[in-house]
């Protein structure tokens, strides 16, 4: 077979240069290595492409293996991963998509541990169930309701709730007249939690009611004082009371408590002692509420009252 020029007499790097003579010989070698190459007349493309190894048959089954396009976007949109999609990009074969494991609706479909609450030093993900327990759990514990009692009744601890914010006052104590008492304020009480007494009742036009004492609680006592006295500043009101523990800032001023007017401003009932206090319940719990009515006289003291926060 007739021999390919050397690439220097084509390419300009022959050195002298390539002379005329020397290239149309080149050339007219080129032409002879071509010729018996594909064939004197050029026309015979089959014999052409099997002498440079093309194969059409073979290129055509190669492409009737591959997955149809339908199919490579049915399977990417039903389970194709980034696995999945890196083989078909190394090997250019799509069938790596075909017949993979459906794509799963829970974490463990796809092998992924997964926390049910949140976990200190845990780096696996938590189910939506376990979020939703955990975070349940924290609006619950967190306090969003109150109660007044202007009259006795019971109150029932609502469910997730373990400690209440209480507030007692104690009922007013009535008016007196002339060689008369008004009666003693009655005590308001929460259970066995917190207790406060009533005022005491004027007497005979000249003697001002005692002050209600000091209420007691179980639990965090954030406050306990006694009440006005019939001829103290304020003649017998329920003193303003302003507490503060932790997130609660709370003031509390009403009629609750206050003494009776008397014949004369000599005798006006004492008003309520009061506290308040935070307590421990158990949810669920069914607590009964005292609240201590006034006492009688020319004019009945107030009933007193208990205040419910959580």
């Amino acid at each position: 077979m007739t021999k390919l020029p050397a690439r220097e007499l084509l390419d300009g790097t022959k050195i002298p240069e390539t002379t005329t003579g020397e290239f149309r010989l080149a050339m007219g070698n080129l032409r002879q290595y071509l010729a018996e190459l594909l064939g004197d007349e050029g026309t015979d493309r089959e014999t052409a492409r099997l002498t440079l190894g093309i194969d059409l048959d073979e290129i055509r089954s190669d492409i009737a293996s591959k997955a149809d396009g339908e199919t490579v976007m049915t399977e990417l949109a039903k389970k194709a991963d980034s696995a999945d999609l890196s083989l078909v990009a190394l090997s250019g074969d799509f069938n790596h998509l075909v017949n993979r494991p459906a794509r799963s609706d829970t974490l463990e479909g796809y092998g992924i541990v997964a926390d049910t609450a949140p976990t200190a030093g845990s780096t696996r993900p938590v189910t939506s169930g376990g979020i939703k327990t955990y975070v349940d759990g924290k609006v619950m514990s967190i306090r969003h309701g109150m109660a007044l009692f202007s009259q006795s009744g019971t109150f029932v601890v609502p469910e997730g709730v373990s400690q209440l914010f209480v507030m007692c006052i104690g009922g007013g104590g009535g008016g007196g007249w002339y060689h008369g008492t008004g009666g003693t304020g009655g005590v308001t009480s929460f259970g066995t939690y917190a207790t406060a007494p009533g005022g005491g009742g004027g007497y005979d036009n000249e003697v001002a009611g005692a002050a209600g004492g000091a209420g007691s609680a179980t639990g965090t006592c954030v406050m306990a004082s006694p009440g006005n006295a019939g001829k103290a500043a304020g003649g017998g009101s329920v003193p303003a009371r302003t507490f503060a523990s932790g997130m609660w800032v709370d003031t509390y001023s009403c009629g609750a408590g206050r003494g009776g007017t008397g014949s004369d401003a000599s005798s006006v009932g004492g008003s309520g002692g009061s506290v308040a206090a935070y307590v421990t319940v158990t949810p669920g719990e069914t607590v009964q509420v005292t609240v201590g009515a006034g006492g009688g006289g020319t004019v009945a003291g107030l009933s007193g009252a208990c205040f419910v926060k959580w």
